[in-house]
């Protein structure tokens, strides 16, 4: 009997173990938004800690917007940059399929260049909740303080959630609405490979809102599941401007690309520090951007 207490404490502790050391994966997407993605990579750097692989995968419509990133891959030399070829909405998927399932790591999150982390993460504490409270994926961009949606520009009631320890809490899909209702997103959540892989393989798309947009709407068996998230948001959007032509989403318009090409170009960066635990009231915050020196 003795033993047997030994051995189940032996394991344990190795589960813990392994748990803690697990790191997740983070496959982001960037077009013509050098200066955008400069942002969101320094923000991954000096907030998140408990990442394994980091890929960009981005395309550049010119020669101009290509150097500027071939200055980002300097200044993130940890990071690995999947550049695009000729036929975008051909390779997308496959660049997407390869970097987020060909990594032994078990977890994953996908990012787009206009997010911006603005508080501290510690993945392998949040892959320890995620597994401690069986949850599907854990939202870092929901917080208690969403109470509107500003892709529906329209009010979205926090849906009934349970406090499950410090600074977590939990809700059903089911009874949210709007933003607390899309399991599906590429903003920053966390999720094991193994719950996401075949419903991504099985949808078809072609740039990064196909493929949220498709794969937001396959819920059906994961409606009744529930996700995880933290008294304030851990990261924001910042609808500066618009690159996409796949749906009509809104922007602030507030630059075009070579405008916010030209700060770049000019030895500027997004100051991402004043919004440091900001509590925004959408997942999508309109914000003035301010600019300082890189270097």
């Amino acid at each position: 009997m003795k033993k047997n207490s030994i051995l189940l404490c032996f394991l344990t502790v190795l589960f813990c173990f392994r748990l803690h050391a697990s790191k997740a994966d983070l496959v982001a997407y960037s077009f013509d938004r050098p200066l955008q993605l400069y942002a969101f990579l320094e923000s991954l750097e000096y907030y998140v800690t408990g990442l394994g692989d980091v890929i960009v995968i981005y395309r550049s419509s010119n020669d101009e917007f290509e150097k500027a990133y071939t200055e980002i891959k300097e200044s993130f030399p940890s990071v690995d940059f999947w550049k695009q070829g000729r036929n975008p909405r051909a390779d997308f998927k496959p660049l997407t399929l390869r970097a987020a399932f060909d990594s032994p790591h078990d977890y994953i999150l996908f990012g787009v260049d206009d997010a911006l982390v603005k508080d501290f993460i510690d993945i392998s504490e949040c892959i320890e909740q995620l597994e401690k409270y069986k949850a599907y994926g854990v939202y870092f961009r929901q917080g208690l303080h969403l109470t509107w949606c500003y892709t529906r520009n329209e009010a979205q009631p926090l849906p009934p959630y349970k406090k499950l320890e410090d600074n977590l809490y939990s809700w059903c899909f089911k009874d949210g609405q709007c933003d607390w209702k899309y399991p599906h997103s590429l903003d920053m959540v966390l999720y094991r490979k193994k719950d996401i892989e075949k419903s991504i393989r099985s949808t078809s798309f072609k740039a990064p809102n196909s493929f949220e947009g498709k794969w937001s709407g396959k819920i059906w068996n994961i409606i009744g599941k529930a996700g995880l998230c933290h008294t304030i948001s851990k990261i924001v959007n910042l609808p500066v401007n618009k690159v996409q032509e796949e749906n009509s989403n809104w922007s602030m318009e507030a630059y075009d690309t070579k405008q916010l090409l030209d700060i770049f170009n000019d030895g500027m960066k997004m100051d991402i520090f004043p919004l440091f635990r900001a509590e925004n009231s959408a997942g999508h915050h309109e914000y003035d951007l301010t600019f300082i020196p890189r270097g």
